[in-house]
C-alpha cells in the first residue's frame, strides 16, 4: 500500500553470526634476557569471557575452535651480533613447540627488526601460549612492544 502517509517496507535482513566471539589482547614486558617473557597487561572482551585464562607469563585458550592470532614486536640491535629469537610457543597437552610462522629473529646487519604475523589456527583442546626469547650466546638486546592478539572466530 502506498499513499502519502503509509509505506510498506518489503525486504529481509539476513541472519548470521557476528564476526567475533571473543578477543584477548596481551601486552608483554620488555625482555633483555633469554627465557619466558612476563605479561604486563591484558584486555579480554567481553570481560565475562571464559575463552581465555591468563597467569604471569602465559595465556590458555580454554575452548576448542578457530582462532586468529597476531603476534608482533620489535628487537633492538645486539652488539655481539648473536642470533636472537622471539617465539610464540604452544603447550598442547605437555608437548611444547614453536607455533609455525610466529617468531621474530635478529641475526645481524640491522639496527632494529620489527615483526608481525597473523595466522588462523584450529585448536581441539585447551592450549597454553607463551612468548620466549632464545639467544645463541651472551649479548645485549632488547625485545620490546611484544603484543599478542587472539580473536575467536564464530565458526
Amino acid at each position: 500500500m502506498n499513499s502519502n502517509q503509509e509505506y510498506v517496507l518489503d525486504f529481509v535482513i539476513p541472519a548470521g553470526q557476528p564476526g567475533l566471539s571473543s578477543l584477548c589482547f596481551v601486552k608483554f614486558n620488555n625482555a633483555t634476557s633469554a627465557g619466558n617473557v612476563s605479561i604486563n597487561s591484558n584486555i579480554t572482551l567481553p570481560s565475562t569471557s571464559t575463552d581465555y585464562r591468563l597467569d604471569s607469563n602465559s595465556v590458555t585458550i580454554n575452548e576448542a575452535g578457530f582462532y586468529e592470532i597476531t603476534f608482533c614486536g620489535k628487537i633492538n640491535r645486539n652488539s655481539a651480533n648473536q642470533e636472537i629469537h622471539v617465539n610464540l610457543r604452544q603447550d598442547d597437552a605437555g608437548v611444547i613447540t614453536n607455533m609455525p610462522g610466529m617468531s621474530g629473529q635478529w641475526i645481524d646487519g640491522s639496527q632494529v627488526i620489527h615483526f608481525s604475523q597473523t595466522t588462523v589456527y584450529q585448536f581441539q583442546n585447551p592450549i597454553t601460549l607463551r612468548v620466549t626469547v632464545s639467544i645463541t650466546g651472551p649479548t645485549n638486546f632488547n625485545a620490546e612492544a611484544l603484543n599478542l592478539i587472539i580473536r575467536k572466530l564464530p565458526f
